[in-house]
Parts: structure tokens; C-alpha cells; sequence
């Protein structure tokens, strides 16, 4: 009857949703034609197999490219569920430790050491952090081999990643052992794009362009990713079954098998990654203390913008609110984003900003032109509400001498030489002559950036080295006559750290 009819058709409906029926429904004719498949064998399902079969065939692996490319590089793909735990692993290294911690102390101190160092409530969170970053390293490092042109020493490409590691292999730079973690992280997002791009080639020849276009458009900063923007997948949970369960058919003649390599594309691309968004990287280098980071110096904000001292009031001031360390060093990070879009304004075709730029204040150059909503950061009221732009190098210059605590540490001994006979007398006698406020930012830059290794020679004259310094303007320091003729002649470059000393107990 209708009733009747109606169930019947529900269950088969039902049956072929579920890929599963009874045997006794088919017509005898057609169980008679499928009786030999009974009695053939069929292999259990393999994963290398099935990834042999697509790519024996050059047509099925540009037909189903993106399988074919997830089955070639699952090794290297399965890394990237950690890059989350990895930007936050640095993340919480930076807020921590930078400019608070010099490069001796990093190879010191182990990883396991740093993470137990934290407050107890915060613990869970670092190793959490660390695991999926130990994880990362361990399954892509000796993937890496290189770090832009430069091949990685063979003892650093051997590394495994463990909480005995120095903690200086986990904190990104440009030198030494910094390479490592961003020549990772570098390599871990370059792997992540080129897989979202070929997902993104798959959904256009699907004709979803329109919705994947949307999604490219909003590419998740790296220090806003999640473990939803991940490149994740459960290979031997759900996908592998999925292919055993649904993918797999007996051959229509003889035996063997046969391959659904299009149902098997289509599960890994909406179950897994039509949503996954490109990366962009967005990272901090980290900053030893003691160590100048800004490229080039002040000298190209002498460049763009006049520089003047900062007032005697207003750094006693900034001294009363900056009282630790730790708060030089977050007050210094703002700063140094600061002079890096400065000395950038109008390119190379503006070579000087105009006198009124100087006397714009901080805090509205970081709201208005870095849009900085929250300049708390400064973690200063004096230097929120007294700092213009003219101030940014004499700021810097405090700010430093309130996170190092000897800034000439790293300098070779051979420039530290006590000063002659007479010397500092001199030095006292014509300190007011000389204009401290622009020399000795230049005296105290040009000493850490050159005399740190030691191949300047010692016995040459002072003057003729630093008189190469550009304070800013069209003249070097040799050609502006308060230091012509004030400079000593006879003092040598192996006398600049006491020289500067007495200088700088000179300035008032």
C-alpha cells in the first residue's frame, strides 16, 4: 500500500546515505554477475598505495592536484599545526626577556630554567607554548638547511629542540644563533602559504572563487593566529579511515581495486582547509641588552628631523617614573617603532622634515600618524605629555643608560685605557665649549658600534675617527669649529671610554 511504499523508499533512501545495504534487495541476475567478487582478494587499504596509484598517472594528479600535493608533503605539512604555539612561544620570550637579557646570559640559561622561572600561574601557559614549538622544531628543522643565501652551521642543523636547549636558540635575530628560530618560523609560514595556495587554486577550479576571495583578502596576522587558522588534519584518526571506508571499491573486473580520488579530495578540502586563512609574518627581532638595535643608528632621525637635549626638569622627571629595567625596555620599544616610521617619512625624496615637525609631542605622532589608540605602553607620564620629536634621540639616549648597566661592557679593553696626565682637566676646562647635547649621543654610539672588536687601531688620533660622525645637517662633526677647535688633538682612540666618562660627568 502507499504507507507501505513509503517506508520502503525511506529505507533505501537511508541505506544509500549510508553507503550500507542488505545483499538479499539486489535482483538475483545482478548478485549472480558480482558472485566472483566474493571469492577475489582484495589487499587492506594502504596509504602508500593509494598515494602510488594517483601518481602514476600525470592526467589523475593534475585532475586532483591538491590531494596529490597534501600526499607528498604530509611530512613536512604536519608541522604546522604547531605555528600558533610557535608565535606564542616567542611572544611570551619577547614580553620577558628582551633588552632585559644579554647574549651571555641566553646561552646560559637553559629553557627549562626560564619557564621555571615564571610565576606559578603562568607556568602551564610557557609550556604549553614551548611544547608546540619543541614539536615544530623537531619534526622540520633538519628541513630547513638554510637561512636565506647563508647554509646553517652543521651543529646548529643537528639541534634537537628540548627544555636542556640554551634558551638563545629560541629567540629570533639576525646573527649567531637568533637565525634558527626565524629561519623556522620563516619556513613553517612559507610552507603553510604555498599549501593555502594551492587550496586556493582547487576552490576557483570548483568555482568558489567568489568565497575564497573574501577569505584571502582577510590573511591572519601572525600575532593574531590561532589554532583555527592552522593547517590541521588527523591523518591516521579520520582521514586515513575516511579513505579505507569511502574511497575504496573491488576493480569492475579481475582483481585489485579501485580509487574515488575526487570523493577524497573534496573530505580534505571542506573537512580540513577551505577555510584555512594565508599567514602573514609580523615578528619582532629580539633585542639583547646592551645591544643597539636600530638600524644605522640615530643618524638618519639627526637626518630627517633637528634633534635637540631633552630639558633638565623634564629627565628628572622621566627618571621619578622610569624606575626599573624592565620599564626602560617597554618605553624603548614604542620609542624605537617611533624613530624607524620616522626616518622613513617621505622616503628618499624628503630629506628633512620641516622645524614644525620637531615640535609635534610623542604621544599624538603615535596616535595620529601610528595609530596607536593606547600609548600606555610609554608606561611615562613626563614623557607622554614633554617629549616632541626633537627630543627622540636625547629620550633614547636616557632611556638606554636606565636599561644598561654599563653600556661600554662589550668594548675592547684596549680602547679603556686611563686618560694621560692632565687629560681630564682638559676635557672639564672645555666641556662647556663643546655642545655635549649632540656630542656625546654621537661619542657614545660611535664607541659600541666600533670598538667592540677590537680592529680599530688604538694608537690613532680620536679626533680623526670621530670627526667622521654626521650630527645631522649638511656638515660632519670635523667641520663644525666647536669641536675643531675644542677636540684635543693628542687624544687617542684608546682614551674614548674614559673621554666620554668625563664628559658626560661634565654635562649639565
Amino acid at each position: 500500500d502507499g504507507g507501505g511504499g513509503g517506508d520502503d523508499a525511506g529505507g533505501a533512501f537511508l541505506a544509500e546515505v549510508r553507503e550500507k545495504f542488505e545483499v538479499e534487495a539486489l535482483p538475483v541476475a545482478e548478485r549472480r554477475r558480482a558472485l566472483p567478487a566474493l571469492f577475489g582478494h582484495r589487499p587492506p587499504f594502504s596509504l602508500e598505495a593509494f598515494a602510488q596509484a594517483l601518481g602514476m598517472l600525470p592526467q589523475l594528479r593534475e585532475r586532483h592536484h591538491l590531494l596529490a600535493s597534501f600526499l607528498e608533503r604530509e611530512g613536512e605539512l604536519r608541522a604546522l599545526r604547531h605555528l600558533p604555539a610557535v608565535f606564542k612561544w616567542t611572544e611570551l620570550l619577547l614580553k620577558r626577556y628582551n633588552r632585559q637579557l644579554d647574549r651571555a646570559e641566553a646561552r646560559e640559561m637553559t629553557i627549562g630554567a626560564a619557564i621555571d622561572a615564571q610565576p606559578q600561574g603562568e607556568q602551564s601557559q610557557w609550556e604549553q607554548a614551548f611544547a608546540g614549538f619543541q614539536a615544530a622544531w623537531n619534526l622540520s628543522w633538519r628541513r630547513v638547511g638554510m637561512f636565506g643565501c647563508l647554509v646553517l652551521p652543521r651543529e646548529f642543523v643537528q639541534l634537537e629542540m628540548s627544555r636542556e636547549t640554551p634558551l638563545s636558540f629560541c629567540l629570533p635575530g639576525e646573527a649567531d644563533e637568533g637565525i634558527c628560530p626565524l629561519a623556522l618560523i620563516r619556513y613553517l609560514v612559507d610552507q603553510h602559504n604555498i599549501f593555502v595556495q594551492a587550496v586556493d587554486e582547487r576552490l576557483l577550479l570548483a568555482r568558489r572563487s567568489t568565497h575564497r576571495a573574501d577569505a584571502r583578502t582577510a590573511a591572519v596576522s601572525s600575532r593574531h593566529m590561532l589554532p583555527a587558522h592552522a593547517v590541521a588534519y588527523d591523518l591516521e584518526g579520520d582521514f586515513a579511515p575516511f579513505l579505507a571506508g569511502r574511497c575504496v571499491a573491488p576493480a569492475a573486473s579481475g582483481g585489485g581495486v579501485r580509487y574515488d580520488f575526487a570523493k577524497a579530495e573534496d573530505r580534505l578540502l571542506h573537512r580540513h582547509f577551505a577555510d584555512t586563512p594565508a599567514v602573514d609574518l609580523e615578528l619582532r627581532a629580539f633585542t639583547f641588552a646592551r645591544e643597539e638595535r636600530l638600524a644605522g643608528g640615530l643618524g638618519p632621525l639627526r637626518q630627517k628631523v633637528a634633534q635637540a637635549p631633552l630639558p633638565p626638569d623634564t629627565q628628572d622627571a622621566i627618571r621619578r617614573d622610569v624606575t626599573t629595567p624592565a620599564q626602560a625596555a617597554r618605553c624603548m620599544e614604542v620609542l624605537e617603532t617611533a624613530i624607524g616610521f620616522l626616518t622613513t617619512t617621505g622616503g628618499s625624496f624628503v630629506k628633512r622634515l620641516d622645524e614644525s615637525a620637531g615640535e609635534m609631542m610623542l604621544h599624538q605622532y603615535l596616535r595620529t600618524v601610528l595609530l596607536m589608540e593606547d600609548t600606555s605602553a610609554l608606561g611615562s607620564r613626563a614623557v607622554a605629555q614633554q617629549v616632541q620629536l626633537r627630543h627622540l634621540e636625547a629620550l633614547h639616549g636616557l632611556l638606554s643608560g636606565l636599561t644598561e648597566a654599563d653600556p661600554f661592557e662589550g668594548v675592547d679593553a684596549k680602547y679603556r685605557d686611563d686618560l694621560p696626565d692632565g687629560m681630564a682637566e682638559i676635557l672639564e676646562k672645555r666641556a662647556p665649549l663643546l655642545e655635549l647635547s649632540t656630542l656625546l649621543p654621537l661619542l657614545k654610539g660611535f664607541i659600541v658600534a666600533n670598538l667592540k672588536e677590537g680592529t680599530m687601531d688604538p694608537e690613532s688620533k680620536a679626533k680623526d675617527n670621530v670627526g667622521w660622525l654626521d650630527p645631522g645637517g649638511d656638515a660632519y662633526l670635523m667641520d663644525l669649529p666647536w669641536f675643531a677647535d675644542h677636540w684635543p688633538d693628542n687624544l687617542g682612540t684608546r682614551h674614548l671610554v674614559a673621554a666620554y666618562r668625563v664628559l658626560e660627568g661634565a654635562e649639565v
